[in-house]
């Protein structure tokens, strides 16, 4: 009886789930996110790159 009260005090592993509920609701944000303004973040990132090769390219001439 006393391990399976000491099963159920013990907290060691308790931190460890913790951070990786915390990591997972981050990283299914993130997937989230991703999927629903991707080919908004492509196109600015394309222009993003577009406008700072135009900047250097005009400078190096």
């Amino acid at each position: 009886m006393s391990v399976l009260k000491s099963f159920f005090v013990e907290e060691d592993g308790q931190d460890m789930v913790e951070y990786g509920m915390i990591i997972a609701v981050l990283v299914l944000g993130a997937i989230a996110a991703f999927t629903a303004f991707g080919g908004k973040i492509s196109t600015g990132l394309k222009t993003l790159g577009t406008s700072v090769s135009d900047t250097f390219g005009q400078n190096a001439q």
